[in-house]
């Protein structure tokens, strides 16, 4: 069972990359067959089927706190959207829960890390290509003119429709990449490199896609990362560099500023979006 749970795992991280309709297969149907198996062995053997981990407790909380807001918003009455679909945005907490179950005890992390770098660097390569040079070389159809006073409200959106969406999927490889780089002193040198280009090319290109997702979910996903760490010094190294990116980056594109201050003067919306 674990050999197939980590093949079809292995295909849920390969279809992040590229295809929304693969991400739910293969994402939800691994995820159906992890609680199959959990919920057996909880009624056979009365075992917790959801491991112990830092921030599972602070999970449950947040799910709580955005279910309640969801509820409570004022903008829910007058929204074109249902209820519902606002409760479907809290599914991020069974994902968490759903790849907590599969590194515990179905896929080894390490192997996750070398499968990340071997399908990220040349996909972030080919949709960065595409964006650039408006050209898609595997449907051989023209994407758009880039723009380079980074003032295009479209930027690189990879596969998917849109540039959020992109920005959304790409940067959580980015934080496993992170933590494995910051924490890991064992790898050896030749590892380091090709992570460590890994990283920047899809740190650049998240920064070129143009989504104001990028500049609020890095620092604050380093900033959880480094709560629940030991090392935290090289989390604040990481997290200064970072703050400067998003400085040069805001100061060279308007459209950046125009969607900080855009998010800034709508705070109060939080709840509906």
């Amino acid at each position: 069972m674990k050999i197939i749970i980590s093949i079809l795992y292995f295909m849920y991280l390969f279809s992040l990359l590229c295809s929304m309709a693969g991400m739910e297969l293969f994402g939800w149907g691994t995820f159906a067959i992890v609680a199959v198996i959990g919920i057996y062995e909880y009624i056979r053997y009365k075992k917790n089927p959801i491991p112990s981990h830092p921030l599972t407790k602070y999970i449950m909380v947040l799910a709580v706190v955005l279910i309640v807001s969801i509820l409570l918003s004022p903008y829910l009455a007058t929204s074109e959207k249902g209820m519902w679909q606002y409760l479907g945005r809290t599914r991020p907490v069974l994902l968490f829960i759903f790849n907590l179950i599969i590194l515990e005890r179905f896929v080894n992390y390490r192997n996750v890390v070398k499968w990340v770098s071997w399908l990220l660097l040349p996909m972030v390569l080919v949709v960065t290509f595409m964006s650039v040079s408006g050209y898609d070389p595997i449907r051989g159809v023209h994407v758009f003119n880039w723009d380079w006073s980074f003032s295009n409200p479209r930027g690189i959106a990879g596969f998917f429709v849109t540039y959020i969406e992109y920005a959304n999927i790409y940067e959580l490889y980015l934080f496993i990449l992170a933590a494995f780089l910051l924490l890991h002193k064992e790898l050896k040198a030749s590892y380091k490199v090709w992570l460590g280009i890994t990283f920047v090319v899809t740190l650049f290109s998240l920064l070129l896609c143009g989504s104001r997702v990028v500049f609020l979910s890095i620092p604050f996903g380093l900033l959880i990362q480094m709560i629940v760490c030991e090392h935290k010094k090289v989390y604040i190294y990481a997290a200064a560099v970072f703050v400067v990116l998003c400085v040069v980056t805001y100061s060279a594109s308007p459209f950046i500023r125009s969607k900080t201050n855009f998010t800034i003067s709508n705070a109060g919306k939080f709840g509906d979006k």
